[in-house]
């Protein structure tokens, strides 16, 4: 509101213009009047277009600022470095332990960014929105430096103790899912390997949460469904994705179990060929099962236990899984560990054993396969004559039944199926210190065992080729992991 004393100045100024604006020519009184009011209007006008700007301009500010109160933005970082003591390199390969720690120190392996976006549409809806960059990905050789969109799905809660998300999630599938690239969440440099393994990390679909307290207990009921299809290692894809999963939790206690129920499909060349080979084995009497690939009807099932219990001064973590898929050759099999910590001020050191290993059923299949090609390969485009029962030599017998495979064709087979078989244990030592209430720095050296003589078991080491990763080609080893191998790690976790 423009004040007295302003609006007289400029009524005499606007006055004063015009008596003085056309010299040589005298006004009357009547249109020296008449030339005032309408000044006197104008001026009314200006004054009632600058109250309705800063009435605008509060709405405005008031609009930002309401908008602003409802976004919540976080992020976390990890920079570290890794490296293994594995030193064998043969041929165009070389030993890379989760596809990419190698004999030299490796700065891009555990090192990602994330930002997350949480905005409150109204007292019952949200809507979150998480980018995550890293820069290689173990899965994938086309993700380095790539931004992914793990989080984006909206949240209803109708009552207090239930909420209804829809859109992209995590898969709950372990203890520290929700956790699972916020390094500063846990106490490791990185989840053991040997549990946090299943490729499938998110999934598009429903997830109902309801809460329930039982005394002095709460206990969080999670049920959702959905699909997966992440493009990770030989374009798996989780189809009809069904979860259910129990959080119980008590002070320092923590307990969870969960199941989840899927479809595994995938239309990878790869994995065709690898079947055509196992086929092409049976059907020359080479295995005694024509075994498949990804299973009968391809139904998986993953169960997981965990617990925790953590006072502020001792933290103790335990899980167990297993990965159950009805007659496959692939992508099975039984994991746990065990972390023990206990904190000093700031500094908490911690040991883990860790342990993976594949059921002995699908384990033998396993090495029937791998042992049949090895000693099928020298005999096929006429390397080595063989006669069968039949007197047709053996790439004559595969032909007969249009099942071709060239020796290249069932050595990559081979060598696809061997990269399977992952069995190892570990025992990691480690500390944590504390930095500040946001970062932390961690300090891990791993000793990882488990191998076997002949090379077609190196648990989560795979003789791969350099800047590539064991989604585009394994190698068969001239030589197999037999003696203890070690990785030391180092991060920094920061939350902001």
């Amino acid at each position: 509101m423009i004040k007295a004393p302003i609006r007289s100045i400029l009524v005499f100024a606007g006055g004063a213009s015009l008596l003085f604006s056309t010299p040589g020519y005298s006004l009357t009184d009547n249109e020296r009047d008449q030339m005032l009011k309408e000044q006197q209007t104008r001026i009314q006008k200006l004054e009632a277009q600058l109250k309705n700007t800063q009435r605008s301009a509060r709405k405005t500010d008031q609009t930002l600022k309401d908008y602003m109160s409802r976004l919540k933005v976080n992020g976390f970082i990890t920079a570290g470095a890794a490296r293994s003591t594995t030193d064998q390199e043969q041929g165009d390969y070389e030993w890379k332990y989760l596809t990419k720690i190698s004999d030299e120190w490796n700065w891009k392996a555990d090192s990602v960014a994330g930002i997350q976006f949480t905005y409150a549409i109204d007292p019952k809806w949200d809507a979150t929105l998480q980018l995550l960059s890293r820069f290689e990905d173990e899965f994938r050789s086309d993700a380095d430096g790539v931004i992914t969109t793990e989080w984006a799905y909206l949240t209803y809660r109708p009552v207090d103790a239930a909420s209804v998300r829809f859109g992209r999630m995590r898969t709950p599938l372990y203890m520290f899912s929700e956790y699972l690239d916020v390094g500063f969440a846990y106490p490791w440099v990185r989840p053991p390997a040997e549990t946090y393994r299943v490729p499938f990390t998110y999934y598009d679909g429903i997830s109902v949460d309801y809460v329930v307290e039982m005394g002095s207990w709460n206990l969080l009921t999670n049920v959702a469904a959905g699909r997966s299809d992440p493009s990770v290692i030989l374009g798996l894809r989780a189809e009809d994705v069904g979860l259910v999963n129990f959080n119980l939790n008590r002070d320092a206690w923590t307990f969870r179990i969960g199941y989840t129920n899927t479809t595994v499909e995938s239309d990878d060349a790869r994995l065709q060929d690898l079947q055509s080979a196992v086929d092409g084995l049976f059907r020359a009497g080479r295995i005694s099962e024509s075994y498949q690939v990804l299973g009968d009807g391809n139904r998986a099932e993953y169960i997981s236990f965990g617990g925790m219990y953590d006072d502020g001064t001792w933290q103790i973590i335990a899980e167990a899984t297993e990965l159950h898929w009805e007659d496959s050759l692939v992508l099975d099999g039984w994991s746990n560990y065990l972390t023990i910590g206990h904190r000093f001020g700031e500094i908490m050191p911690y040991i883990t054993y860790a342990h993976e290993y594949t059921p002995g059923d699908n384990d033998r299949k396993r090495h029937e396969v791998i042992d049949a090609a090895d000693a099928a390969i020298p005999l096929l485009n006429g390397l080595i004559p063989d006669t069968p029962p039949d007197d047709e030599t053996y790439q004559e017998a595969l032909d007969r039944e249009s099942l071709i495979i060239t020796r290249d064709g069932l050595t990559s087979a081979r060598n696809q199926l061997a990269a399977f078989i992952e069995k190892q244990k570990s025992l990691s030592l480690g500390v944590r210190w504390d930095v500040s209430p946001r970062v932390a720095t961690k300090f891990e050296v791993s000793r990882i065992t488990g191998f076997d003589e002949g090379g077609n078991n190196a648990g989560r080491y795979d003789p791969i080729a350099a800047n590539a990763t064991a989604d585009t080609q394994v190698h068969a080893p001239e030589e197999g992991l037999t003696s203890p191998q070690y990785v030391t790690s180092f991060v920094i976790n920061a939350v902001f």
